[in-house]
């Protein structure tokens, strides 16, 4: 919905981060939801909301959007939060099965 990603309070993050001057091209990502244009199921964007900003912090620890961000202390070493590096065959095989 546009009047969440582009309030005031979005607008300003969003300019702090650009006027760091790091590198990189700012994007958005709009995620669409069934339902239909005039009734979102809020039950659904409360559950993916706090979902999608847990994993970009993981990747980011930079994140500005932190509201929701929770993550918890548990970890699955290469598969779920569990560092970098190269997984191991038996991480991948459970990753391909589980489909993450």
């Amino acid at each position: 919905m546009y009047q969440e990603c582009l309030s005031l309070d979005k607008l300003n993050k969003y300019n702090e981060v650009l006027f760091k001057g790091n590198k990189g091209t700012p994007v958005l990502f709009f995620i669409v939801l069934g339902g239909n244009k005039k009734k979102v199921p809020k039950g659904d964007i409360d559950e993916m909301e706090p979902f999608f900003i847990q994993n970009a912090l993981t990747k980011n620890p930079d994140l500005t959007n932190i509201q929701k961000a929770n993550v918890p202390a548990w970890t699955v070493k290469g598969v779920v939060r569990g560092g970098r590096g190269k997984p191991k065959p038996n991480t991948t095989s459970f990753r391909k099965m589980m489909g993450i």
